[in-house]
């Protein structure tokens, strides 16, 4: 049977490939055995073991073996896969050699029982015909026993003939068998299907009701005198023996194989077990070949589960019945081909593999003989039963070796004559040497000293020796000093520090350096050097007090001064840096630069990358802005000067930073190009700020087609107000004049003081209509103005020319003299006037 929820695998032209067994690992195989830890227990192996592993050792230990090994894996993988490819071919066209053949025994077998099927039904059908046709009599009981006694024939091809009327009631029936009389058919399927469709009908196996056995019918309806139904000429064939079956029933497929039959309707025909007929077919759980043929399918097919029903299948349906024919094929025989041709490719690729083996490790072996010898030769060297070089010889891998070996044996003769040297060049050098020198045993105790030592000591090496030079450490620090040499002694780590020497009464600095040897030095636990840095000590105190005397310069000073150090870390800051930057000094120093000092291009620009300004040596900036911890910014002057050895290199490297506060200067510059371009006396644009704004406004309608309006003021009777009241009031006059400028123009238009009693307006955009109405209601104004100096009161009048510029002026002074044409037309028509000097091809106006 099959297992629950594993499908069968059908196989027609190509059959599935079946998986191989894995192999498992039992606690006492020896693939377990290799499995375990190293650490894991093992019962102690005999003698016999112990010789036999020695021997396994032995021989998988050689190149000769290993390498045959590796051949013969790799040819038996090469082979296996070959093989697998091939045994499936093979399989593959035996069984469909085999498929083949039971298929083309199931054809005949279907063709011969379609040719069985086909003379029966027209045997019946012409008894039928003649029955009710030609006789043209009606069918009753004497009809009945006549026409049997014609048609004797009927009986060789049928093992039981009924004729019945149309009540389906027996008239007749041959052979006679008890029980016939009152016979009545009329329940049968076969009887209402033939009725309705008036033409012959096959039946479904039934049990018969005059003998107790499966049957099969074949039902011809008969015409009545009328032309109606009258009746039925019945066929009858038994399943169990005789009949269209006969030929086939026990006829073999191979030795072991048999045919069967099924109805399309799923019910059994023909079965090489009888007990099987007219039960249903199995399900496809049980028999997937029959479901298959049930569902359409026509061929051979190999079926591999459930086990009792796997072999190969073949299946053709009847013309002549709706019925299927089919045989079986058990596995065993259908496979016995293949694994006939299995078991003889793997006899064959096995004795391949041996011989191929034992021919690599011959070969193997004769190639590394030369290398054997080798070993030997080196052996001897290494035990001193040899000098000079070992034999090169064998093949060109081995010969290079050897040669390799020789030459290493040449540079460690030289290696070791160098070291020689070197050794007494080394012990020359720690005698001469200007450093202190020291070696010291695993316990801490000295056990060499060099010259220069004795004398920093003052000491001899007697005196020095085991822990006596702890005695020449200045009192104050040598605990400290014996707490720090055990330590280092204890941990195996590098001791560095600085001691104090007490040397023929004065104190002298020593810089230590020590670190241990070696494990395999034999020369002891630590070496270390000791140099005189009393000097240097010296000179950094010295350092240190211009540094104190340095750092108090920096605190006066007014610019902010920023120690940076190789970091980009705030290493100094003072109390100028603090009133620029907003950060107090504690938490300024030991932050980035970036993060305290932030700087800007100008006051609403980009911020600074002090980054990449300091990699420059030098670096100096006017007018940048430092932003401030509140927010707000101060102009500054920033310089930059890295320091360090490597101050050229481009490396980031430590500097000073200096923010100088330019505020003042900055609000002086700013005033200085103020003064430039303003009239002192009334605060209008002066005469260079007019210049710049026509070429501006030139500009502007030459190439974007912005037109301007320029008017030209002088003022009327003017000369009289400084005659009679001085230039106090002549002065008061100019402000006034120039107050009522600036309230009746726009924020861009221009109101300027040309000098005198001279005044321009430009006005941007403006049309010459609106520039007039503008210019009249300017003229009232001024003349509306009044002055009061010694009791006399002064009034002043003003003529404007007005004037736009025209697309054939070559630059801005074209529109300065039509405006001024049209001002001293204004003049010449009475004073206190306004005149345009307007030109027909001037360009649009922008909107007012």
């Amino acid at each position: 049977m099959e297992l629950a929820g594993v499908a069968p695998r059908f196989r027609g032209p190509a059959r599935a490939a079946r998986s191989l067994p894995l192999p498992t690992m039992n606690n006492g195989s020896p693939t377990a055995a290799a499995a375990r830890r190293p650490g894991e227990a093992h019962a102690r192996p005999g003698p016999w073991r112990a010789r036999l592993a020695d021997w396994w050792r032995h021989v998988t230990d050689r190149l000769a073996v290993r390498q045959a090994a590796l051949m013969v894996a790799g040819t038996a993988a090469i082979g296996l896969g070959a093989g697998v490819v091939y045994l499936y071919e093979v399989e593959e066209y035996l069984l469909a050699q085999v498929g083949s053949q039971v298929d083309t025994a199931v054809i005949r077998a279907a063709d011969d029982i379609d040719n069985r099927i086909l003379v029966r039904k027209r045997a019946l059908e012409a008894a039928a015909f003649d029955l009710t046709v030609n006789r043209g009599q009606t069918i009753d009981a004497e009809t009945a026993e006549a026409f049997f006694a014609e048609r004797s024939s009927l009986l060789a091809l049928f093992e039981r003939v009924v004729l019945v009327d149309a009540q389906g009631n027996a008239l007749a029936a041959r052979p006679r068998a008890a029980g016939w009389r009152g016979l009545n058919l009329a329940d049968r399927e076969y009887f209402r299907r033939a009725r309705e469709s008036g033409r012959l009908v096959v039946s479904e196996p039934v049990k018969g009701k005059l003998v107790n056995a499966p049957v099969v019918t074949f039902a011809v309806p008969l015409t009545g005198s009328g032309g109606g139904f009258g009746g039925m000429l019945i066929g009858v064939m038994y399943l169990t023996e005789g009949g269209i079956f006969d030929q086939v029933r026990n006829a073999p497929v191979g030795a072991g194989g048999r045919f069967l039959a099924l109805t399309r309707s799923g019910s059994i025909l023909m079965h090489p077990r009888p007990d099987r007929l007219l039960a249903p077919v199995p399900p496809a759980a049980e028999d997937p070949a029959s479901a298959r043929a049930l569902a359409g399918y026509t061929g051979w097919l190999y079926v591999d589960r459930p086990a009792d029903a796997a072999g190969v299948y073949a299946f053709k349906p009847l013309v002549q019945a709706p019925w299927i024919v089919g045989a079986h094929l058990p596995a065993d025989e259908a496979l016995a081909p293949v694994r006939r041709a299995q078991a003889g490719a793997l006899v064959a690729g096995l004795g391949s593999i041996v011989a191929l083996g034992l021919l690599v490790w011959l070969v193997a072996d004769a190639s590394l003989r030369p290398l054997a010898r080798l070993a030997h030769e080196v052996g001897e060297l290494e035990q001193g039963a040899r000098s000079g070089k070992v034999t090169v010889g064998g093949a060109r891998e081995v010969r290079a070796v050897a040669e390799a070996f020789n030459r290493l044996q040449d540079a460690q003769t030289r290696l070791r004559e160098t070291m020689a040297a070197r050794e007494a060049f080394h012990r020359s050098l720690n005698e001469s040497s200007p450093l202190a020198i020291f070696v010291a045993d695993e316990g801490g105790e000295w056990t060499y000293v060099n010259r220069r030592l004795e004398q920093l000591f003052g000491h001899r090496f007697e005196t020095l020796a085991g822990d006596g030079w702890l005695q020449a450490v200045h009192p104050e620090d040598r605990r400290r000093v014996a707490q720090e040499w055990a330590a280092a002694l204890r941990g195996n780590r590098p001791l560095e520090g600085r001691w104090r020497l007490v040397v023929d009464g004065s104190t002298v600095w020593v810089q230590v350096q020590a670190a241990p040897l070696p494990e395999h030095a034999e020369a002891g636990g630590f070496v270390g050097a000791l140099a005189d840095v009393t000097a240097e000590r010296h000179a950094l105190e010295q350092a240190d007090r211009e540094r104190a005397r340095s750092d108090g310069v920096v605190e006066a000073m007014t610019d902010g001064i920023i120690v940076v150090d190789e970091a980009g870390r705030i290493a100094h800051f003072n109390a100028a840096a603090e009133r620029l930057t907003g950060w107090k000094r504690q938490a300024a120093v030991g932050l980035d630069l970036d993060h305290v000092v932030r700087l800007f291009a100008d006051e609403g620009g980009a911020r600074v990358d002090l980054a990449s300004h300091r990699r420059e040596p030098r670096m100096t900036s006017e007018e940048w802005w430092c932003e401030g911890a509140s927010g707000s910014r101060t102009p500054v002057d920033v310089h930059w000067v890295r320091t360090g050895p490597q101050a050229a290199t481009g490396a980031l490297q430590g500097g000073v930073l200096v923010l100088r506060d330019a505020s003042q200067r900055r609000a002086r510059t700013q005033h200085l190009a103020w003064q430039a371009r303003h009239d002192s006396l009334t605060g209008l644009l002066n005469r260079r700020a007019f210049e710049e704004t026509l070429a501006a406004r030139y500009e502007a309608f030459a190439f974007h087609g912005i037109n301007s309006a320029l008017v030209l003021i002088d003022l009327d009777h003017f000369k009289r107000v400084n005659d009679e009241g001085g230039h106090d009031a002549g002065d008061e006059m100019l402000r006034r004049v120039a107050e009522v400028l600036r309230a009746n123009v726009r924020e861009s238009d221009y109101a300027l003081r040309l000098g005198g009693d001279e005044f321009a307006l430009v006005l941007p955009g403006c049309p010459e209509v609106r520039a007039q109405a503008v210019a009249h209601g300017i003229r009232a104004e001024i003349a509306a103005l009044r002055v009061e100096r010694n009791g006399h009161e002064f009034t002043v009048g003003a003529s404007f020319g007005i004037a736009s510029f025209a697309l054939g002026d070559e630059d801005s002074q074209a529109l300065v003299r039509r405006a001024d044409a049209a001002c001293y037309r204004a003049k010449a028509k009475g004073r206190n006037a306004v005149e345009i000097e307007s030109v027909g091809a001037s360009a649009a106006f922008e909107l007012f």
